[in-house]
């Protein structure tokens, strides 16, 4: 994340949640075909009333993407240099390391959240188990597995006062975390510099924290 994202996660000692249909994937939240038609053969055989495959189902679950909010992660046992390009315009930014267990606990939240990885699949020919409405945000299509993504996810009947459902005007939430049990480590980018090293250590001080800061391991030098 960029470097002004940061001190405003230390200054609110939040984490932002994105509304889903705002994530950037238009198959945010979608379905495929074949979840569809499984579904609908469900519906058939209990006698249930509309189609999964209607124009009015279609609306309903479009507009359900505007009613979760999502923090996204990405899970790995190495740095990846792919997600320092993706994910950084220029040198003045950091990584925050966590584990998925730290990200578990550190919600300082009255409501359920829902973590889990998400899964990689073939949108065209493959199907998905509904098990819960969650599920459409924690599968993607097999073009995102490098991302290797875990995350947490909220309903907008947690955000609203009169826990009503509805979908959200803003296009996210700040939702309150404890960070000393989140963060174990900060990572600077490969190419910053001294200087900036030592403004994110600053930075730090000044909000009473005193995580380790690291130069991201992809900066050592080679062994020829």
């Amino acid at each position: 994340m960029d470097f002004t994202k940061f001190v405003a996660i230390l200054a609110s000692s939040s984490l932002y949640f994105t509304r889903a249909d705002l994530l950037g994937d238009p198959f945010e939240g979608s379905y495929t075909t074949k979840t569809l038609l499984a579904l609908e053969d469900v519906h058939r055989k209990h006698r249930v009333m509309g189609s999964m495959l209607s124009e009015g189902a279609q609306r309903l679950r479009k507009q359900r993407r505007e009613e979760a909010v999502v923090s996204c992660w990405h899970l790995n046992s190495h740095e990846s240099a792919a997600m320092w390009s993706l994910y950084l315009k220029n040198s003045d930014g950091i990584a925050i390391r966590s584990t998925y267990v730290k990200l578990r606990d550190c919600f300082e939240f009255v409501h359920p959240i829902y973590l889990g990885m998400v899964k990689y699949i073939d949108y065209e020919t493959e199907a998905f188990d509904i098990g819960n409405g969650f599920v459409p945000y924690l599968t993607k299509r097999r073009s995102f597995e490098h991302e290797r993504e875990v995350r947490a996810i909220i309903t907008s009947s947690c955000l609203n006062p009169d826990q009503s459902g509805r979908p959200l005007v803003s296009p996210g939430a700040n939702i309150k975390v404890a960070l000393n049990t989140l963060i174990t480590a900060i990572y600077v980018p490969p190419t910053a510099s001294t200087w900036f090293m030592d403004i994110v250590r600053q930075t730090l001080r000044q909000f009473g924290y005193k995580f380790e800061v690291r130069r991201s391991d992809l900066a050592r030098d080679p062994v020829f």
